[in-house]
């Protein structure tokens, strides 16, 4: 199982969750208006994803990913 999950939601913010789910449809059961989901192994995966796919600096992405590690908490909204 992974260990990070980008969330996709309709009119939402994206979710960065450490949550375990077996399955997306988990985390569909979880979120009514979701989309779709990524699974990460690691902080770094996001990271470089963020990067890639939003066009952002590596800072922005990094700071982004660790703010899930900051709160403590399962999942943050990211602003990207």
């Amino acid at each position: 199982m992974s260990k990070f999950h980008l969330i996709f939601r309709r009119n939402s913010p994206i979710l960065l969750s450490r949550k375990t789910y077996v399955n997306w449809m988990d985390i569909q059961n979880q979120f009514e208006d979701y989309m779709a989901s990524i699974e990460f192994d690691d902080l770094i995966e996001v990271i470089d994803y963020l990067k890639t796919e939003y066009k952002i600096t590596n800072e922005k992405a990094e700071q982004e990913a660790h703010k899930l590690l900051a709160t403590g908490k399962e999942s943050v909204q990211l602003d990207v």
